[in-house]
């Protein structure tokens, strides 16, 4: 691999997108909850943009039927899951909830399908989607931030709490080459974690996350490396790169070989051949 060669990102401001109340994603511009309701399935919606994060909410309504539903908008997926059920006296069931980076979000319409095999139906929502804008940067670049937290169906039929935030660092280093470091993190709630890549998923009946985004070989091999791969509450990655890129991959929950939630969530990727 090559230093000297331009090193081309998506450029931003701050991004602020996280769950916690230290680093929530502030709303400043939102769409209005929708529902939506056929075959026997019904459920809300919901989308909000900071300044540099977007926000995507679903949740079923009360006595409902498990609801498989996929949101996306193009190439970038929202959200797909299979929506728990909560009791027919509740008030509201909770919301399974997103936040991830954004550059420059506008509102456009989205595609927000559902059923069984999450197409028997669909709704055509506003909601925010992204302009992607690639440019060169100079220095050290900001944090992608994605965090997931809420129920949803797990691959036995049955509830799951979620409660995850993975983060990508890129900084350069006296060599001016990039050091990456990818930060995974359990929030307080959310079941057991583990985290795999495309080749390789925990085995039994736990909880595997697989983020494509930053799949590059080094990131592969140093994963490798370590032996507990267990969000305990915290596991951390990291690896050097002359050359960088922002990926728009996938980021995948799976249980028992079957993806349980998927998301598009971006990340810095080590650049090799």
């Amino acid at each position: 691999m090559k230093t000297g060669i331009p090193y081309l990102l998506f450029a931003f401001l701050a991004c602020e997108c996280c769950a916690s109340s230290a680093e929530e994603c502030k709303i400043v511009q939102e769409k209005s909850v929708g529902s939506t309701a056929q075959g026997g399935y019904s459920f809300d919606y919901y989308s909000g943009r900071g300044r540099n994060c977007r926000v995507y909410k679903l949740r079923n309504h009360p006595g409902r039927l498990k609801t498989p539903v996929l949101w996306r908008s193009g190439a970038e997926v929202f959200l797909g899951v299979i929506l728990n059920t909560c009791l027919g006296s509740a008030k509201a069931c909770d919301w399974i909830a997103i936040s991830k980076p954004s550059w420059k979000p506008y509102g456009d319409t989205s595609l927000l399908s559902y059923g069984l095999l999450k197409d028997e139906y669909e709704e055509k929502p506003e909601t925010y989607v992204e302009a992607q804008r690639q440019a060169s940067v100079g220095g050290d670049v900001r944090p992608l931030i994605t965090t997931i937290s809420g129920p949803i169906t797990d691959a036995a039929g049955e509830s799951v709490q979620i409660g995850i935030r993975v983060t990508s660092h890129a900084t350069r280093n006296a060599e001016n080459a990039f050091q990456l470091k990818y930060v995974f993190t359990q929030l307080p709630n959310g079941a057991e974690t583990e985290i795999g890549t495309t080749e390789t998923r925990a085995e039994g009946a736990g909880i595997t996350l697989v983020w494509q985004s930053v799949e590059s070989p080094s990131f592969v091999s140093s994963l490798a490396k370590i032996e507990t791969r267990k969000l305990r509450p915290e596991l951390t990655v990291e690896i050097v790169s002359p050359s960088i890129e922002v990926s728009w991959n996938q980021l995948i929950l799976e249980q028992r070989g079957k993806p349980i939630l998927t998301t598009t969530a971006p990340a810095y990727r080590s650049k090799e051949n």
